[in-house]
């Protein structure tokens, strides 16, 4: 038998932010990646744009209110002591740059 996931007292899992969910939720001008490639950066503009573009005010409330990390704590199976971490793409600050950690 897996493992038995718990993300809450009833918690519907919906997902996590993902690129422009909380920037575009607030309004924010910077759409919240860093690229090592100018094409890159001028894609996720682009892509940013569109986002804002294609989405109703009723959405807003709802991206802004998606976690950027969803943690699940196992709570039997065979492996129960496993708590898988969510996140869209990586645990960086993309303004910022990547972490780096220490052995």
């Amino acid at each position: 038998m897996g493992a038995r996931w718990w993300a809450g007292p009833a918690a519907p899992i919906q997902g996590v932010a993902g690129n422009y969910d909380s920037t575009v939720a607030t309004d924010d001008k910077h759409c919240g990646g860093k690229y090592d490639d100018l094409r890159q950066e001028e894609l996720s503009h682009l892509s940013c744009d569109w986002t804002r573009h294609h989405i109703t005010i009723s959405t807003k409330p709802f991206l802004g209110a998606l976690p950027f990390r969803l943690d699940i704590r196992s709570v039997g199976g065979t492996h129960p002591n496993l708590t898988p971490i969510f996140v869209h793409g990586t645990r960086a600050q993309p303004a910022i740059g990547p972490k780096t950690e220490s052995p």
